[in-house]
């Protein structure tokens, strides 16, 4: 919550800095905060949060008015997450779809919407004790100016602690480090932390003393309310956009020519036109650099991440007998580069021993190397066994303790899976692929298991010969399919039945708002041709 008065209270992320000695300025991220991942504020602007609590004390008998406190108080508390477990832990336990959301921190949004509105209520305040001048009215604007005066003194003094505030940033970044007896944080990074906090903090309290300022002004009659409205637009642009460009990085051209600019190895990879991932070791801009040039990567980002994917990255993806790593992001396993169909590895360093890449760039050295042993998209498996534990599951896909090329595992029996027969010829066919539909043809001569390497996700549906069949979980991640003998088409249709009513719901809210407002309209409309009839 001092990120709503002191937008650098704790740090800052993607943000530019010159310390001494510097001459240009250079960015990097001093957020010493308990939130990981986070590159900004939650600063909605100090003179809105002023002007949100005239109007919601001045309007607080006004029933949309006490709708809104108690939307943002709500949603303040709500976000405060495992620092308020009891109201966040009913939520997360109890409302449907709430565990989806990514961050407690994202409830926040109803406040920040919330605030500006009350706002509004207040600028309206000022502009009736503008209009009354009456000694009440001249009182409220000296409370307030006073009071934003009150607020900028204790802004000061929390600033100015220099080794408290200094003590505090040594132990939360040494806690997020694993503390170790006889270290502390750089006195360079520290000072540096300090020095910007401490300038945030002068500058939201002069905008305070600022908008108080106007405020006591309006209400005494020295300043017209017009002009107020441009002083106040003035001060919040300014105010945010001081913050807002904080994170800002433009770069001079269209994103193909700089961030997600074409390289030889992408040239390369793409002369292959087969069905295959990569898996990128190196330094790619971003997270996503290669789902923008349409190469798909086991890599990558999303906020909105399948767990059950996580699960394999924490504990299978490390390797042979390593511990598990939660929240880790690469694959580092051969064997399971085999099953997620990794045709190709990207490294910005030498791979194996003895080994030489198929591909080496001429632009920045970066090194391809060719997976012999990859598996295709999909495949048939003569032997299915069943592994009802998820945590020995992935040991046995980490440490490699069975073919995945022969044998597949299930977590639940199913019908018919001792009668599966084995056919070394069988061929299965990708014909059809797109971000809802994989269409795949095979061929064999006995009844198998298709193993299809795309991630396990029950609103995907399967389909033999446009008839839905059972899709099963194969080896911990995977879709599998039980398909007959002969010549089929085996398809998987992504169908969300969530997605599709959340769709109308949208569809039918937007519709409503749109009637309310053409009818507020015409009753305006009406109203006033009433008037000037009358």
């Amino acid at each position: 919550m001092m990120t709503f008065l002191i937008p650098n209270y704790y740090g800052f992320g993607n943000t530019a800095v010159k310390t001494p000695g510097q001459v240009k300025e250079q960015r990097t991220n001093l957020y010493w905060g308990q939130m990981p991942f986070t590159d900004a504020a939650n600063y909605m602007g100090i003179g809105v949060l002023l002007l949100a609590i005239i109007g919601a004390w001045n309007y607080r008998k006004d029933p949309f008015v006490i709708f809104l406190i108690a939307l943002s108080v709500f949603s303040l508390l709500l976000s405060f997450g495992k620092n308020m477990p009891l109201l966040y832990k009913f939520f997360y336990d109890v409302v449907p779809a709430f565990n989806k959301f990514r961050a407690p921190s994202m409830a926040l949004c109803l406040l920040q919407f919330a605030a500006p509105v009350l706002a509004g209520y207040g600028i309206t305040s000022v502009f009736s004790w503008a209009s009354t001048s009456s000694a009440q009215a001249k009182r409220k604007g000296l409370i307030v100016g006073v009071a934003s005066l009150a607020v900028f003194a204790v802004m000061f003094l929390i600033s100015s602690d220099e080794g408290d505030y200094k003590q505090l940033v040594n132990d939360a970044v040494m806690a997020k480090q694993g503390q170790k007896a006889g270290e502390s944080v750089s006195p360079q990074f520290l000072q540096l932390v300090y020095n910007e906090m401490k300038s945030d903090a002068t500058t939201s309290g002069l905008v305070l003393l600022a908008f108080g300022g106007l405020i006591l002004l309006v209400a005494r009659g020295t300043i017209k309310p017009n002009v107020a409205v441009a002083l106040f637009l003035l001060l919040l642009i300014g105010d945010l956009w001081r913050v807002d460009k904080r994170p800002y990085e433009p770069k001079k051209g269209s994103p193909e020519k700089n961030i997600f600019a074409k390289t030889d190895v992408v040239d390369f990879i793409k002369q292959d036109a087969g069905v295959f991932r990569i898996c990128d070791l190196s330094s790619s801009p971003t997270p996503n650099w290669w789902a923008y040039h349409f190469i798909e990567n086991v890599h990558g980002y999303s906020s909105a991440k399948m767990r059950v994917y996580q699960d394999l990255l924490d504990v299978a993806a490390p390797g042979p007998g390593r511990e598990a790593t939660p929240g880790n992001s690469m694959v580092l396993n051969p064997y399971l580069w085999n099953l997620l169909n990794v045709k190709y590895i990207v490294s910005s360093q030498p791979l194996y021993q003895g080994v030489e890449p198929v591909f080496r760039s001429q632009q920045n050295g970066t090194m391809v190397y060719v997976n012999g042993d990859v598996l295709p998209r999909a495949w048939f498996v003569d032997t299915v066994r069943v592994e009802s534990n998820k945590r020995t599951l992935l040991e046995m896909l980490r440490d490699g303790k069975f073919d995945v090329r022969t044998t597949a595992f299930v977590e639940s029996e199913f019908a018919g899976r001792t009668s599966l027969g084995s056919d070394p010829l069988a061929t299965a066919r990708i014909i059809a692929k797109s971000n809802q539909h994989l269409g795949i043809s095979t061929t064999s001569a006995s009844r198998q298991l298709l193993v299809v390497s795309e991630v396990y996700y029950d609103e995907w549906h399967a389909y033999v010969d446009g008839n839905e069949v059972p899709m099963l979980k194969a080896d911990f991640v995977l879709r599998g399919v039980d398909v007959p003998s002969g010549k089929h088409n085996v398809e998987f249709r992504y169908i969300s039945n969530s997605f599709e009513q959340g769709r109308a719901i949208s569809l039918a809210s937007n519709a409503a708002a749109i009637l309310i407002g053409l009818s507020g309209f015409g009753l305006w409309y009406r109203r006033r041709k009433a008037d000037g009839a009358a």
